[in-house]
């Protein structure tokens, strides 16, 4: 947890953020591939922004989901982490990881001051059983990583506002 929380506080440029905390996550706890979706709030959908260990395939296919009609998503942006340490294949998204060889996985919630931002998922290739302490684990950094994604957020709406400025200050010229 203390090796995330370095990489979250290292940098604010909310793609170099993303994709070191799952290298850092996945290297440390033995993790094939990760996602980071950001939930898009006009659309309803949550939006791969973040990926490793995926194929373009499953990519392609998974890119942007809509929570709306999938009781899984809906748990988890409700704050219920899921965790399917055998993923079973009859269910539409089951069949989709088991083509990508994944055998278990794990879905948690992203929040930013009690407000979803959207949903971060690890998965294994070979059969892994989550412990309850690994999923608590798994909450905390999720936790972390939601108030990183704020503030990378608000950090680039500082600079777009800090930029427009000049512009418009130069042609006031």
């Amino acid at each position: 947890l203390n090796e995330v929380g370095q990489v979250l506080n290292e940098s604010l440029g909310l793609q170099e953020l993303l994709d070191r905390t799952l290298e850092t996550v996945c290297g440390k706890l033995g993790y094939d591939a990760s996602t980071v979706r950001l939930l898009d709030r006009n659309s309803g959908e949550l939006v791969v922004t973040a990926h490793r260990g995926y194929s373009a395939t499953f990519l392609a296919e998974e890119e942007c989901i809509k929570t709306q009609g999938s009781p899984t998503l809906q748990a988890v942006l409700a704050g219920q982490p899921r965790v399917q340490n055998t993923i079973d294949p009859n269910t539409p998204w089951g069949q989709v990881a088991t083509t990508e060889g994944l055998q278990s996985s794990a879905l948690v919630t992203l929040r930013s001051k009690n407000e979803v931002v959207g949903a971060l998922g690890f998965a294994c290739r070979v059969h892994h059983d989550f412990s309850p302490d690994e999923v608590e684990l798994l909450l905390a950094i999720a936790e972390q990583v939601g108030v990183a994604v704020e503030s990378a957020r608000l950090y680039q709406a500082a600079e777009a506002a800090h930029q427009q400025a000049e512009v418009e200050a130069r042609h006031a010229e």
